[in-house]
């Protein structure tokens, strides 16, 4: 494609940008450029600013949800929001089963129980005002140090900055709720699905969640225990909250036994090890991982075919060139099958798309603009 060949299709290009002004188009219209220069069939429609521009508005109009918005206040559009969601990463269901090993005695239908009852009393928790103390009549101040040097005591393996942070995400000084947010990040079971709940109740950023996670190390944890010994509980302000925080988990341990050590202590490897159910072979890496991890191709006909773990998804995202887009009133893309030889199809939803980490959902949506635009081919006008 010659200079001013290209400058039919730039202008073509100017013109859809100015229809669809509230999309971001730039990508797209990037790869669109970079697939026609090489076109050399002058009768092709790639030589028609009017053919070009009516492609790609069509092309626009049937796959709208892929296309990000320019204006927040005008709506992130449907990719929009599922790039800023956090990323789904369940620690059980990455490590295969020989790795973790299994625990017989806990059902996922357990975890699942005990994270909607964990949910209920947080959100009880949550909206009771009186363990909202913004300056209380009992004189606890909103920035009260010993209800600060109690959380940092009783979750010593949290970083100072997330209990910090933590705080100010309950806002209104609601130590309570602040303690049995603590206690499921300190134990490791914030990645389960039915957490959401309280995600939605802590208007903090996704990345700060993924710092959230991040403990310390013994050696920290045991620095901190020396730098409170002198702290005294019975003496402290922050010892009413304590003894309710206690009869809280007082009452998980007696509802759910199985998730608790002879100690009191909570098993942190209940999630990991739990039995989540029948376990099957990945077909790429060959690790045995439960059904319900799995994601599979389908046939014609639609039944399943290949397995593939979520490790092996995420390697797949970031090695793949095209991914196609499904019209659908909803977000659907598909992508070719993993294993060698076969034809059948994978399909990624808007759960499963975040299954994957936000730089593999970037190589994911970039596969799926070059999907587009592979379906127009090149058309003889």
């Amino acid at each position: 494609m010659d200079q001013n060949a290209e400058e039919v299709v730039r202008s073509a290009h100017e013109r859809v940008k100015r229809d669809y002004f509230s999309l971001d188009l730039d990508e797209f219209l990037s790869k669109d450029l970079e697939r026609r220069r090489i076109c050399t069939d002058r009768l092709c429609g790639c030589y028609n600013g009017e053919t070009v521009e009516k492609q790609l508005k069509d092309t626009i109009k049937k796959y709208t949800l892929f296309f990000k918005s320019k204006f927040p206040h005008m709506g992130r559009g449907t990719i929009g929001k599922l790039f800023e969601s956090a990323s789904i990463r369940e620690r059980w269901a990455d490590i295969p089963t020989e790795e973790r090993g299994v625990n017989r005695a806990v059902r996922a239908e357990d975890l699942k129980q005990f994270v909607n009852s964990y949910c209920t009393i947080f959100e009880k928790i949550f909206f009771d005002d009186a363990n909202r103390k913004e300056k209380g009549p009992d004189g606890h101040e909103r920035r009260c140090i010993a209800c600060y040097k109690w959380l940092q005591l009783e979750f010593g393996t949290l970083r100072t900055d997330t209990i910090k942070k933590v705080i100010r995400g309950i806002k209104n000084h609601n130590i309570l709720a602040a303690a049995l947010l603590c206690f499921a990040l300190q134990n490791k079971f914030t990645d389960h699905s039915g957490f959401k709940p309280v995600r939605k109740k802590i208007r903090v950023t996704n990345d700060t969640w993924v710092l959230f996670k991040k403990c310390l190390g013994k050696e920290h944890a045991r620095d901190r225990a020396r730098e409170l010994r002198d702290f005294i509980l019975d003496t402290s302000i922050a010892k009413s909250i304590s003894e309710k925080y206690k009869e809280i988990i007082s009452e998980l341990r007696q509802g759910f036994p199985k998730f608790f050590l002879d100690d009191g202590s909570f098993d942190k490897l209940v999630f990991d090890q739990a039995d989540y159910g029948e376990l099957q072979d990945c077909d790429k890496c060959h690790g045995d991982y439960a059904a319900q991890f799995l994601t599979t191709c389908e046939k014609p006909d639609g039944t399943s075919e290949h397995k593939f773990c979520r490790n092996c998804m995420r390697e797949l995202a970031m090695t793949i060139e095209q991914a196609f887009p499904e019209v659908d009133e909803k977000f659907k893309m598909k992508l070719e099958c993993i294993k060698d030889g076969c034809n059948n199809e994978i399909r990624i939803d808007e759960v499963s798309f975040l299954y994957f980490p936000r730089y593999a959902r970037t190589r994911l949506h970039s596969a799926s603009l070059e999907g587009m635009l592979l379906q127009l081919g090149h058309v003889r006008t």
